[in-house]
């Protein structure tokens, strides 16, 4: 029997006396499964996963046994009886008369995730796949994962050397393996719980960074990518950055210096870029994506707009569209209004980019903004012109790369000053963001901006829950079959139900969401196609019109296909006053949840 520690015997009393039950939110695992693992991170000190699951493993047996089979505990080789002694009649003494969240209170910290960094954290530097083109599943599932699948399960290698002589057998001796055996071992061997992983697409691009939740798992369920550990994604996005990233697969950073002032360690500012909390002025280009309705500019007016107040205004806030162009944000020749004798005067006129660099360049021990709403809706080459490139963060002036350019009205010379950020918004169901001006995307950092149904709840409180529906749930249906109907991008944000929360008559007010914003919304994504849109709405919010008994006839006329298009359906969306009517609203929504069917 393997050794077993008292935290050993303290959890696998718990497990055998509730792990038939969900685990406590607070545990941070959906499955006791999940527990194993997260308890050999917490406790291993240094053994095999094997020993230390076997010794786990048998503890909870033994309690098993006890509960079970008559409090006899383990059986012996004849099959008689054996009394629980030592460290396991210890905890049972302590925690016979405990209820379940008393003794979860004792033994929680065994089994949960760690929040913060440990004294040992390693940082490591990771690509998620050839030119990152995993990240996108690797987050959602909550995993990170690297190749080489020819070589199998690493726990079959005892030795860099073994993990050398396989990749060498199944890839060919051709070329250096150090990089490749190092990534193997080390993502097996050297990799901790609690581990802290940036994520990174190439050499110039930051994804975001998450904490290492599991050990080492060899995933047979997967067609590639098998060798597997969980990861708690704390950041996503895109981050550019003007210096070359490591190259390597998987490159433990955690004693990297930083060339950066400010900053002693490489990790330190690579997380600061992803976190926004620079400790120097590094300029900022960022653009909040997503659908309608997820809060993008109230995240620009409530959550970033006060970063740039105090004794004075150092922010200017603009919106794209089609007629915006470069006078207007650079600088352009304007008519003189007033007395002018009768004749056509012009002068040059800074535009509102202009304006706020030069209120930068004067103050430059502050962070000045400039927050474009609609970034995607205006046309990009024209608004910027030879801007674009001064943008760039490594461009700025007084940057180790600066760069001027004289304007083409006042042939003045002008450079953006480095305190100032510029922070756009865009829409994706407008255009989506893969579309957008190659040449901005280079040179901005993109955060998506979801949907947040559990939002409904936490603002409009019981108010949320509709005739026994919660608000929150109905939205998430609707954005799944959006989804599969056409893509994320088309989704639709919570706001649209946030305004409720001042409703002076709520039910009125529900029914203006749905007839006021989410229809028609739906109406211009499947471009009028009524039976997509019964598809996510359902028989209460859209209803098919009888042919015979409106008797709707064609004209007296010979066309080809008239028969066909009498069997057409007729649909029309539900009005606000057929939804005032009675309960036709609880029933439209229960209908679309699947909850109730009325024919």
């Amino acid at each position: 029997m393997a050794i077993r520690s008292k935290e050993h015997i303290q959890v696998g009393y718990y497990l055998s006396r509730f792990g038939i039950r969900k685990p406590p939110p607070s545990s941070g695992v959906d499955k006791w499964k999940d527990v194993y693992d997260l308890f050999f991170n917490k406790l291993s000190n240094g053994r095999s996963i094997k020993s230390f699951r076997a010794s786990l493993q048998n503890t909870r047996d033994g309690f098993d046994g006890y509960f079970n089979n008559g409090r006899e505990g383990w059986k012996s080789s004849d099959g008689s009886p054996s009394p629980l002694t030592g460290g396991d009649k210890e905890v049972f003494d302590e925690y016979a008369e405990l209820n379940e969240d008393q003794i979860y209170e004792r033994v929680k910290g065994l089994i949960t995730i760690l929040d913060e960094p440990r004294e040992n954290t390693l940082y490591w530097l990771y690509s998620p796949g050839p030119d990152a083109d995993k990240w996108q599943e690797f987050f959602k599932k909550g995993i990170m994962a690297i190749s080489w699948d020819e070589i199998g399960d690493l726990s079959d290698y005892s030795s860099r050397e073994e993990i050398k002589i396989a990749l060498e057998s199944a890839y060919g001796v051709d070329g250096s393996k150090k990089n490749d055996v190092s990534a193997n071992d080390d993502f097996l061997n050297k990799m901790q719980v609690g581990d802290v992983v940036i994520a990174k697409k190439g050499i110039h691009e930051l994804l975001g960074y998450g904490i290492v939740g599991s050990e080492y798992i060899f995933d047979e369920s997967r067609q590639d990518y098998r060798k597997t550990r969980k990861v708690e994604w704390l950041e996503k996005g895109n981050w550019k950055v003007d210096f070359n990233l490591v190259r390597k697969t998987l490159t433990d950073i955690t004693s990297y210096k930083s060339e950066q002032d400010g900053y002693d360690k490489y990790y330190e500012y690579l997380l600061d870029i992803i976190k926004g909390s620079q400790r120097v002025a590094f300029p900022s280009n960022y653009i909040f994506y997503g659908p309608p309705g997820t809060g993008k500019t109230f995240k620009l007016r409530d959550e970033l707009l006060p970063k740039y107040e105090g004794d004075k205004k150092r922010f200017v806030f603009t919106t794209f569209h089609q007629a915006f162009s470069y006078e207007d944000f650079v600088e352009g020749i304007k008519p003189i209004m007033g007395d002018t004798k009768g004749e056509v005067q012009y002068k040059i006129e800074p535009g509102v980019f202009l304006k706020i660099c030069e209120e930068a360049k004067k103050d430059p021990s502050n962070k000045y903004a400039i927050f474009i709403d609609e970034i995607n809706r205006g046309n990009i080459a024209n608004i910027f012109g030879e801007l674009i490139t001064l943008i760039e963060p490594d461009k700025r002036l007084g940057a180790s790369n600066e760069m001027t350019v004289t304007l083409p009205y006042s042939k003045e010379e002008f450079g953006v000053p480095i305190n100032l950020d510029i922070i756009g918004t865009m829409n994706t169901s407008d255009r989506s963001v893969e579309a957008l001006d190659t040449a901005l995307r280079r040179r901005f950092s993109f955060q998506e901006v979801l949907p947040q149904p559990g939002l409904i709840k936490d603002v409009l409180g019981d108010k949320s829950n509709y005739n026994g529906i919660q608000l929150g749930n109905v939205l998430e249906r609707i954005n799944y079959r959006i989804e599969k109907l056409i893509d994320r991008d088309h989704t639709i944000g919570h706001a649209y139900f946030l305004k409720l929360k001042d409703s002076q008559d709520f039910n009125a007010g529900l029914i203006d969401v749905f007839c006021d914003n989410i229809m028609p919304l739906l109406q211009e994504y499947f471009y009028n196609d009524y039976p997509k849109i019964g598809l996510v709405l359902g028989k209460g919010f859209v209803k098919v019109l009888d042919n015979d008994s409106k008797m709707v006839k064609f004209a007296d006329f010979e066309a080809e296909g008239a028969d066909d298009y009498m069997e057409r359906e007729l649909y029309r969306l539900v009005s606000k006053k057929e939804l005032s009517k009675d309960d036709n609203l609880s029933r439209a929504l229960e209908t679309l949840m699947g909850v109730k069917s009325y024919d």
